[in-house]
C-alpha cells in the first residue's frame, strides 16, 4: 500500500453497527477453491503461462506480465520476493478506480514505465491500455473503450484517431513504448499501425495504413502515413524521439525518425518465419523471422526474434547484427553460453543496471537472464511449466485454470478439473489442495500413465469428475476417454473410450451417464455402453427437439452440464440449444423445462425465459428447485419445480469479480459452469474467474451480538511513500447459539470480514493447532536471486475462546476472534484506500460472515473510516475514494 502523503500516518479504523436485524435466511457467495497467485512462492516455484511482457522499476524491481493468469507481478532482485501488482485472476474488464491487485484484466502483455514511475499495462484481450498510478495505486484506463476495430464491419468500427484516447480501438495492444515526455506508443498489430496517444489527451495514428497490412514506404521522406506494416508486434522510443518497430509479418525492424521518414535497419525480409542467419554482417542482410518485443540497450538495439528462437543486437554504429542468446535447439542449456542456450517463443526483454539481460522466454515458462560479464544463461524465474502451481498447504486457495467440474465425496474432500492446467487437484477439509492426477502437460500419448501413479499420468483438458465409492472418474476430454483413479492407491486407469466426453454424473448403482458430442451415453460398472439421449434425434418442423418422446429422440446441441433428480430423472444442460432438458427415469419421455424464451424472463415461467450457452444444471438439497449457470447472461437462476417460475439468485448480468462475503444476488461471476450440491451449499466452477465458488443459506445476525474493531498503525518512508513499519489488529466477537451437532474436535470457524478470509480448524482434542514452522534456507543456484526461507506464504496469528457449558447444543455460546499481520494488506485488496480522511470520517458497508461447521452467520456493519496525520504529515484533509 502506498498513501497520498509522505510522513508518518496513523490510521485507525472504527466499526459501528448500525444494520437492522433482518429475518430469514440470505444467500451468501464465497471461493472455496482457486483465486491464488504467484504472490508468496519463491522464483524457483513459479509456473509463468503463456506469458509475454517484461519491465524494469523505477526501484530495480522486475516487473512481468503473467499472461495466463491475468496478473502483473514484480520479483524484488534481492529478496527474490514475488508480489501481485495488479490482478486479481478474473479474465474480464473490471476495477477501475480500484486498487489494482483488485481489478480484473484479461490476458495482459506489454508493460511499460515512464519517468513519474506509473505502470502502463497492455491489457490485451479488453483491447485497452490500463495505467497503475505511482502513488496511489489504483489502476485506470488510459486509452481504448474495450471495442476491437473492425473496419470492415458494416457500418465500419473506427479507430477514433483525433478524438479521446479512451474513446479510440484497437485491432490489437501488441506492445507498448513510453518517450521522456510521457506519450505513450501502441504498435497495433491487427490494424498494422503505430498508434501515439497521451494520458488524457487523443490519439493518432503516426505510421501505417490502418487495415492494409503489406511492404512499402521505405526511404519516402515525410512518407510514414503511407507506409505497409504487416503485424508489427513490437516497439521502442529512442531519448531523441526515434521510434523502432518490429514489423513481425515483413520480417524486418523498422525505423520512424523524427522527419515520419521509414527505413529498414534490419532483415532482409526472407527466410520465412523461422528464417535465421547474417550473423557478424550487415543487419539489413540478415534473415530474422518473426519478432516480437524490441529494447534500447545503449547504442544497440535488442531483438525478440520469436519463431527463430534467438536474441539479436544490431549495433547502431556499424549496422551489424549479432546473437545473445539462443541457438534454435531443443536443450535448455542453463549455465553455459547464452548462445547455445535453447529458447522457446521469447517475447520481450529488459536490461538492469549492470547490463544483465533478462529474457521472457515465453513458451519455457521462464524468465532467463544473461549475465554480462560471463556471457552464461541461467533460469531466474519460473519452472518451466504453465501456470500449474498451489499445492502449498493448508488455507492456501491455489491457483487453477479455468477449472470446469469438481464434487466432493463423502470425507469432505473436493476433486476439481483444473481444465486448462491438465490435472486434478484436491482441496481437503482443512483447505490444503494437492494434485491428485495429471502431470500439468496434455501429451500427446493417449492413456499415458495408466496403471502407475494418477500424479505421473498425462490428461489433456479434463473437463468434469464424480465419485462412486472409492474411484473418482475423470472426463479425460482432450484424450478421448474416461480415467478412473483409485482413491486408497492413487493409481490410474484408463475405463472406457468415448469421444470427446465433457460431463458426468453417476447414480446410487455405479451407472455413469455422459456427455459427448449431441448425446448422452450410460456406461454400467461393468464398462457396457449404450447409448441414451440423442442416439436417434428427431428434428422436424413440428417437433425439432424431440420433446415428448423418448430419450433417444432428443436433439440436443453440445451439452455440457448433467443433473440426476431424487427420482431418478436426468436433467440435461443443452447448451448449443440455450435451453435444460428434463428426461424422465428411464428414458421415457423428453421435455423442456427452462429456456427458449427472447427475454431474461424473471418472475415468469422459466419456459419463456432466455438461457444463453448454459453449462451447469443440478437439483438444490431439499429437492424442490432446479439451479442453472446461465452461463454467458452471467448468472446463476432457480427454477421452483412447483411452480415453474424462474429466478436469479446469483450474479448481476456483468462479468467480474465481486461480492465474495456477501449477497449473492449483488455479486458478479464470470462463465458459471458445471454446478452441483453439497449438503445447502450451491457449489459452481465460476470458469473465466479461475475459482471453484459456493453460494450458501445464511442466518441473519442480530446486531446486538456482534462487535468488530480494526487498528491499524503504520510509518511511511519519506524517499519512496512506501508503507515501511505496520502494526495492525482486528477484534470480532460474537455470541452465537451453536446448531446442535457440532462438537469441539475438529470444529472449522471460517470468519469473512469483507476480503478478509481467515480459517481454523480445531484438532481432534478441541484445541488450536500448533503454528507451522518455516523450512531452513536453499543453497542457491548461480546467478539466482537471494531467495527467503521456504515454507507456507505469511498468515494471521490467530485467538480463539469457545466459552460455555456444551458446544454440541444449542445453548449460547461466546466466540471471540482476533488477527494479526495480514489486514492490512487485505484492505487493499478490498478496496479501502490508504488516504487521510475529514474529522468525521467515512462510512463503508462491511458485511461480516461467520462459518461454525456447516451454519454461516452473517450480519452487515458500517465501518467508520478514519485516517488522521502524525507527525511529518501535511495538515488538512483528502477525500476517500
Amino acid at each position: 500500500m502506498r498513501t497520498t502523503r509522505r510522513g508518518w500516518t496513523m490510521l485507525l479504523l472504527v466499526v459501528a453497527l448500525s444494520a437492522a436485524y433482518n429475518c430469514g435466511a440470505t444467500d451468501i457467495i464465497q471461493t472455496i477453491a482457486g483465486g491464488g497467485s504467484l504472490e508468496g512462492y519463491k522464483p524457483d516455484e513459479a509456473n509463468l503461462a503463456l506469458s509475454r511482457g517484461l519491465a524494469l522499476g523505477p526501484l530495480g524491481d522486475l516487473f512481468l506480465s503473467d499472461s495466463g493468469h491475468n496478473q502483473i507481478l514484480k520479483i524484488n532482485p534481492t529478496t527474490g520476493l514475488i508480489t501481485v501488482v495488479a490482478g486479481n485472476g478474473s479474465y474480464c474488464f473490471f476495477g477501475d478506480g480500484l486498487p489494482a491487485p483488485s481489478a480484473a484484466l484479461a490476458n495482459p502483455g506489454a508493460l511499460a514505465f515512464d519517468a513519474q514511475g506509473n505502470l502502463f499495462i497492455a491489457d490485451r484481450d479488453n483491447f485497452r491500455v490500463r495505467r497503475v498510478d505511482a502513488l496511489s495505486g489504483l489502476i485506470s484506463t488510459v486509452a481504448g473503450s474495450g471495442v476491437q476495430t473492425d473496419l470492415n464491419a458494416n457500418p465500419p468500427v473506427p479507430l477514433g484517431d483525433g478524438g479521446a484516447a479512451t474513446s479510440a480501438t484497437f485491432g490489437s495492444v501488441a506492445a507498448l513504448a513510453v518517450d521522456s515526455s510521457g506519450a505513450i506508443y501502441v504498435a497495433d498489430g491487427v490494424n498494422a499501425c503505430i498508434r501515439k496517444f497521451t494520458v488524457g489527451g487523443t490519439i493518432a495514428t503516426i505510421a501505417g495504413t490502418p487495415g492494409n497490412s503489406g511492404f512499402a514506404g521505405d526511404n519516402t521522406s515525410g512518407g510514414a502515413a503511407a507506409a505497409q506494416f504487416n503485424s508489427p508486434n513490437g516497439v521502442a522510443v529512442d531519448t531523441s524521439g526515434n521510434v523502432y518497430i518490429a514489423d513481425s509479418g515483413n520480417r524486418r525492424i523498422r525505423k520512424l525518425d523524427t522527419t515520419s521518414t521509414v527505413t529498414t535497419i534490419g532483415g532482409d525480409g526472407t527466410g520465412g518465419n523461422n528464417g535465421f542467419g547474417g550473423d557478424g554482417g550487415p543487419a539489413t542482410s540478415a534473415q530474422i523471422g518473426t519478432q516480437a518485443g524490441l529494447r534500447l540497450d545503449g547504442n544497440t538495439l535488442l531483438i525478440c526474434c520469436v519463431s527463430p528462437g534467438r536474441i539479436r543486437r544490431i549495433d547502431f554504429t556499424s549496422g551489424m547484427i549479432f546473437s545473445v542468446a539462443g541457438n534454435g535447439g531443443t536443450v535448455i542449456g542453463d549455465l553455459g553460453p547464452a548462445t547455445g542456450a535453447a529458447l522457446s517463443q521469447p517475447r520481450d526483454t529488459v536490461v538492469d543496471s549492470g547490463g544483465n539481460i533478462y529474457i521472457y522466454d515465453s513458451n519455457n515458462g521462464r524468465i532467463r537472464r544473461v549475465d554480462k560479464a560471463t556471457g552464461f544463461i541461467d533460469t531466474v524465474i519460473g519452472t518451466g511449466l504453465r501456470g500449474f502451481v498451489g499445492d502449498r498447504g493448508p488455507n492456501q486457495n491455489g491457483v487453477l485454470g479455468r477449472p470446469q467440474g469438481a464434487i466432493f465425496d463423502a470425507a469432505g474432500n473436493l476433486f476439481i478439473a483444473d481444465t486448462e492446467n491438465h490435472a486434478i487437484r484436491k482441496v481437503a477439509a482443512d483447505g490444503t489442495i494437492t494434485t491428485l492426477a495429471g502431470n500439468g502437460t496434455a501429451g500427446p500419448n493417449v492413456g499415458s500413465g495408466d496403471g502407475g501413479p494418477a500424479t505421473l499420468a498425462s490428461l489433456d483438458s479434463p473437463a468434469d469428475v464424480t465419485v462412486v465409492g472409492s474411484t473418482l472418474y475423470i472426463c479425460d476430454t482432450g484424450h478421448d476417454r474416461i480415467r478412473a483413479v483409485d482413491l486408497g492407491s492413487k493409481t490410474i486407469t484408463t475405463f472406457v473410450t468415448l469421444n470427446n466426453p465433457v460431463a458426468i454424473v453417476a447414480d446410487t448403482a455405479g451407472n455413469l451417464y455422459v456427455a459427448r458430442n449431441n448425446q448422452i451415453d450410460k456406461v454400467a460398472p461393468d464398462k457396457t455402453v449404450t447409448s441414451y439421449v440423442g442416439s436417434n434425434p428427431v428434428n422436424t418442423a413440428t417437433n425439432p427437439n424431440g420433446d415428448g418422446l423418448p430419450a433417444a429422440n432428443a436433439r440436443l446441441s453440445g451439452p455440457l452440464g448433467l443433473a440426476l433428480g431424487p427420482a431418478g430423472e436426468l436433467y440435461i444442460a443443452d447448451t448449443g440449444h440455450d435451453t435444460i432438458r428434463l428426461i424422465s427415469a428411464g428414458g421415457t419421455m423428453t421435455s423442456t423445462i427452462a429456456g427458449g424464451g427472447t427475454t431474461l424472463g424473471d418472475g415468469g415461467a422459466a419456459t419463456s425465459a432466455s438461457l444463453n450457452n448454459p453449462a451447469g444444471v443440478t437439483v438444490d438439497a431439499s429437492g424442490t428447485r432446479l439451479i442453472i449457470s446461465d452461463t454467458d447472461n452471467q448468472r446463476i437462476r432457480a427454477v421452483d419445480l412447483s411452480t415453474k417460475i424462474i429466478t436469479t439468485i446469483a450474479g448481476t448480468g456483468t462479468a467480474g469479480f465481486a461480492g465474495d462475503g456477501d449477497i449473492a444476488a449483488a455479486a458478479q461471476v464470470n462463465l458459471p459452469g458445471k454446478i452441483f450440491v453439497n449438503g445447502p451449499a450451491l457449489v459452481f466452477a465460476d470458469v473465466d474467474n479461475n475459482r471453484i465458488r459456493k453460494i450458501v443459506p445464511a442466518i441473519d445476525i442480530d446486531p446486538k451480538l456482534l462487535s468488530f474493531a480494526a487498528k491499524l498503525t503504520f510509518a511511511i518512508d519519506k524517499k519512496t511513500g512506501e508503507m515501511a513499519l505496520g502494526k495492525d489488529s482486528v477484534a470480532l466477537k460474537a455470541a452465537l447459539a451453536l446448531p446442535a451437532g457440532i462438537a469441539a474436535a475438529n470444529l472449522k470457524i471460517q470468519v469473512d470480514i469483507i476480503d478478509l478470509h481467515q480459517q481454523i480448524q480445531l484438532d481432534a482434542s478441541g484445541k488450536m493447532p500448533k503454528p507451522v514452522k518455516p523450512a531452513k534456507k536453499t543453497t542457491l543456484p548461480p546467478f539466482a536471486f537471494t531467495l527467503p526461507g521456504n515454507g507456507p506464504a505469511p498468515v494471521s496469528k490467530f485467538t480463539l475462546a469457545l466459552k460455555g457449558t456444551s458446544v454440541a447444543g444449542a445453548k449460547p455460546t461466546a466466540f471471540s476472534f482476533s488477527s494479526k499481520g495480514t489486514f492490512r494488506e487485505e484492505l487493499g485488496r478490498a478496496g479501502f484506500s490508504d488516504v487521510t480522511t475529514d474529522k468525521a470520517g467515512v462510512t463503508l458497508p462491511v458485511r461480516v460472515n461467520i462459518t461454525l461447521g456447516t451454519t454461516t452467520f452473517t450480519g452487515l456493519t458500517n465501518v467508520l473510516y478514519k485516517a488522521t496525520q502524525g507527525k511529518g504529515g501535511s495538515a488538512g484533509s483528502i477525500k476517500t475514494k
